[in-house]
Formats: C-alpha cells, structure tokens, sequence
C-alpha cells in the first residue's frame, strides 16, 4: 500500500488540537476563535509551502548551467509558487476579514 496520504494525515492529527480546542466559551466566541485558528493555519502552511516552492525554482535556475529549458522552468515554478502563496494569504485575510465582520452578528 502506497503511504501518498500519510504526512496529510499526520499534519492533520498534529493540527486537529491546535484548531479545535475546547473551551467554555459561548457561541460566537468559539466560532470566532475557530475560524481564527484556521487562518493562522492557512497563513502557516501558506508560508511554508511557499518558502519551499521558491527555493526550488531558486535551485532549478542555479543549476541551470545556460540551459534556457531549465531556466524558463525554474521561472515558471517561481511564478507558480508566487501565485499561490497569495491565494493562500488572501484567503486566509478573507477569513480573518469574515471572522471580524460576523462574529459581533451572532
């Protein structure tokens, strides 16, 4: 059995906590404080993932060695990694925008 889903599950089980922690709070409160958790997850992993992108279109046009292939990939990683790093940061604004503007409503 092929384990492609397995550091999905482990960042799943090591963020479940983080997101979903019981409190007495009432109902605004904690959805407020859901929705909070997740855009700083989102922001997190958005980071992350975006660092990880960059640097390897960073490495790709390094190694390219004048081979204009290797360079125009490297660019195109770069760009694509840009891209979605700010679809990840605007949805968790949007988020934390949603969570500002609801929560006194509840």
């Amino acid at each position: 059995m092929k384990m492609k889903f397995l550091p999905i599950l482990l960042l799943i089980l090591f963020l479940l906590p983080f997101i979903t922690q019981a409190q007495e709070e009432g109902y605004s409160e904690k959805l407020y404080n859901m929705l909070d958790r997740i855009a700083l997850v989102l922001y997190i992993l958005g980071g992350g993932i975006a660092l990880i992108v960059l640097l390897t279109g960073g490495i790709t046009i390094m190694t390219a060695g004048g081979n204009e292939d290797s360079l125009k990939k490297g660019k195109n990683i770069i760009k694509n990694g840009l891209i979605g790093a700010a679809i990840v940061f605007c949805a968790g604004f949007i988020l934390d925008l949603l969570t500002e503007f609801l929560t006194p409503l509840l």
